[in-house]
């Protein structure tokens, strides 16, 4: 859905993968950020329709063809007396029969194999049966025993648990004890006792949340598991008291990064409401691992790198935070109710560097908490860098001059912040609504955009108080970002470095 603007009859043709429910509309919407005015406008139009709840809206009959633009699945009905119950795997089925019929043996369990569809997902789904004739049924995240093939059978099976699956599993005197990794057990420990390793964002995003729900998450999702030990090792090894305890835990490090990468980007092509939560924890974990990661290689001089390398570094540390707010934001609408990772409105339009008279009002009075140092630097960044003609045409030109605006606005925020989750909007400003052009231009390790990054970086200096993990990162970045610069152009970042 693009960002013109849309009549109400206009919503009414999208065609998402399923139904949304009356309460979600709001955050559907900012899915394809439609934001402000016009959501609400669209939002009173479509509150006059009479929409119906999840659990009142009938569903086809089991003859029925599939419904066009929802996916099929591969799924069971039970068949006990009196029971219609359908999900897409074994487990779940295992669970009904245990909860519904009292009946805890799994070779007890009865039920037949059929193609289902939904209209809702998260807490409001619930499956129904098609005629699976018309089309193959799709893989389903939860449906691990089948992948993508449709199944043929449709007549009724004993479903096997993963308990017994064989016969010789049975019987107890087979059984033998499972190898531990305590390597891995210790960095486990070591997250779960070190709140300072947790990368909230603030008050809204509580030490129970990232201790219990992350990592029941990560019994789900080995990703994430990968992930809270990458950041185990990873902080031991930044406390290590020797140079074999460093290098055995940056090893084990990257290995579980390594391990966790592929699975997470399988996951990122197919977000859905079961993996959503994960997704965001991961991409945290991750930022966060490189970042401690580089800082710990270039102060031992593990790695040798040249200064395209680490210019590169910069960018990927811009992108990290960037994509870090991208993926919560695109990430809102499947999240489950409740969840510390949803955004209210107003925070989602304090990201935005908007052209809204309110909020430029609210930005200019808040400007007035920004250092005066900083904020004249910044205001008169498009003007100097013009000065210094490296400024190369009117597109560069635009990107800057959009991007101190944001960068205004940003440091607005941050400084009339009075928690930790300000702190986070007003840094999360300038990364999520600078101009893609600019963007390019730091990629392309673009001098001036290099010295508007390092304008920014005084913001990031606010955080390293709160995060065990970004301390000295700042410090590091504009070093990195001055060594690239020219004599001539550093110059234009000496004020930053007057205030770090």
């Amino acid at each position: 859905m693009s960002r013109e603007r849309h009549k109400p009859n206009d919503l009414l043709k999208h065609l998402p993968d399923f139904a949304v429910q009356p309460q979600a509309l709001a955050s559907h919407l900012l899915k394809h950020r439609i934001y402000r005015n016009e959501r609400q406008q669209l939002l009173d139009n479509l509150s006059r329709l009479a929409l119906r709840e999840p659990e009142d809206v009938p569903v086809p009959d089991p003859a029925s063809p599939p419904l066009a633009h929802l996916p099929l699945y591969n799924g069971y009905i039970c068949l006990a007396p009196q029971c219609s119950h359908s999900c897409v795997s074994q487990k779940r089925m295992f669970q009904h029969w245990s909860e519904a019929h009292g009946e805890h043996d799994s070779k007890r369990v009865s039920a037949r194999s059929a193609t289902l569809q939904t209209f809702f997902r998260g807490n409001k789904i619930r499956y129904f049966q098609v005629n699976g004739s018309a089309g193959a049924a799709a893989s389903d995240s939860e449906a691990s025993v089948r992948g993508s093939t449709r199944r043929q059978s449709s007549g009724t099976e004993r479903l096997k648990s993963p308990s017994n699956s064989g016969d010789d599993g049975d019987q107890l005197g087979n059984l033998t004890s499972p190898i531990l990794d305590i390597q891995a057990l210790r960095y486990f420990r070591h997250y779960t006792l070190s709140p300072y390793l947790i990368p909230h964002r603030g008050e809204r995003e509580s030490e129970q949340f990232w201790a219990d729900t992350i990592v029941e998450e990560a019994y789900k999702h080995h990703f994430l598991m990968h992930g809270i030990l990458g950041i185990g090792a990873t902080h031991l090894a930044t406390v290590a008291s020797t140079r074999d305890d460093l290098q055995l835990h940056r090893k084990a490090a990257i290995h579980y990064q390594s391990a966790g990468m592929p699975a997470y980007h399988e996951a990122l092509k197919q977000p859905n409401a079961t993996n959503s939560t994960a997704l965001i924890a991961f991409s945290r974990f991750n930022g966060i691992q490189r970042a401690m990661l580089q800082m710990l290689e270039e102060s031992y001089g593990i790695t040798a790198s040249t200064d395209s390398d680490s210019l590169s570094r910069v960018f990927e540390g811009f992108s990290m935070f960037r994509g870090n707010i991208d993926l919560q934001l695109n990430l809102q609408h499947l999240l489950p109710p409740g969840s510390d990772f949803l955004l209210r409105d107003m925070d989602i339009a304090g990201l935005q560097q908007s052209d809204d008279l309110e909020t430029i009002e609210r930005d200019m009075l808040n400007s007035t908490y920004v250092p005066p140092l900083l904020f004249n630097s910044i205001d008169a960044l498009p003007r100097r860098l013009s000065e210094h003609t490296i400024i190369n045409d009117s597109q560069e030109y635009h990107a800057v001059t959009q991007a101190t605006a944001t960068l205004l606005a940003s440091a607005a925020r941050s400084y009339a912040a009075d928690s930790l989750y300000g702190l986070w909007n007003g840094l999360d400003t300038f990364t999520h609504s600078v101009p893609d052009h600019f963007v390019r231009m730091l990629e392309a390790h673009h001098p001036a955009a290099l010295v508007m990054f390092a304008h920014w970086c005084p913001l990031l200096s606010r955080l390293e108080t709160h995060y065990v993990c970004l301390r000295g990162q700042t410090r590091r970045l504009l070093d990195i970002v001055k060594r690239s610069l020219s004599p001539e152009i550093a110059t234009l970042i000496t004020d930053i470095e007057q205030m770090m």
